[in-house]
This record gives C-alpha cells, structure tokens and sequence, in this order.
C-alpha cells in the first residue's frame, strides 16, 4: 500500500524546489520536454501538503502540455483506491480551466480524471470527470450547482 501523506520527504524520489522527495517516483513526459519544473513544487512536512503550482499547460488532446504531473507506478493486477484531497475554498480557482483534483492513466493521451474545474461562463465550478482515449477526450460526467462558499 502506497499511502503519501506528506508528513516527511521521501529519498529516491522526485524533488521539490527544496530537493525534499515527494514520494512520486516520476514525471508524466510532455510535447515539449519542459515537464518537470521543481520551483513549481512545494512540499511541507509541517503541514503535510505538496504545492503544485499550476503553469500554463494542458493535458488535453490538443497540445499535451501539462507540467509537473507528478506519478507513481502500481501494480493493476491488484484492486486498489486512489484518493486525494484538496485544501483550501474551491473558490480559489477563479479563472476558466484553473483545475485540481487527481488523475490516472498511462500518458496524456489516456487517462481519467475527477478534479473540481473552473470551466468558466455562467456554470463556473464543476467537479468533472473525464476520460481520454487515445487522444480523444470526453466529459463522463460533471456536476456542478453546489454552495461553493460553504466548502473548505
């Protein structure tokens, strides 16, 4: 069991802008080889958070651009849960696209997402889930119309 909870670096994994280890052992490669931007991440043991600061990118079948896509390989011949949690107000994501959450798959061009998404116009915040098949993405579902404001 893989469990990062972020109370202590890890040796042998991929580095904060600090050289802590995150307990990711890797990166997700990108179009444009710029996937790895250490002074976009921040790990605090004291706080038990890792920072990704976000940077223009995408993980969407168009350009592949999405940076710091931290990963960690698992065995998939086992069942296994995947979680995360996101700190803060949701409101903090207040231009189109801004987006957190988790994502799993084997490249940028296959995967599923669940993230709370700025998608902009008159609906604003969704929590999305979304799947990409070999370059071709989709929405499974989205939800949106929660009390944003009363969420932390």
């Amino acid at each position: 069991m893989l469990n990062l909870d972020f109370s202590f670096a890890l040796p042998n994994t991929i580095p904060d802008k600090d050289g802590q280890g995150t307990g990711f052992t890797s990166v997700k490669k990108n179009s444009s080889g710029d996937q790895y931007q250490p002074s976009d991440i921040d790990l605090d043991t004291a706080a038990k958070t890792l920072t990704l600061t976000a940077n223009k990118g995408s993980s969407a079948w168009s350009s592949n651009s999405l940076k710091n896509a931290l990963q960690h390989g698992i065995d998939d011949t086992k069942p296994f849960v995947i979680s995360t949690r996101l700190k803060g107000s949701p409101q903090k994501l207040t231009t189109a696209f801004q987006q957190g959450g988790i994502f799993f798959g084997s490249d940028q061009d296959n995967y599923v997402k669940l993230v709370l998404i700025n998608t902009g116009g008159t609906n604003g915040l969704k929590l999305q889930f979304f799947k990409e098949e070999n370059g071709s993405g989709s929405s499974i579902r989205e939800i949106n119309h929660f009390q944003w404001g009363k969420i932390n």
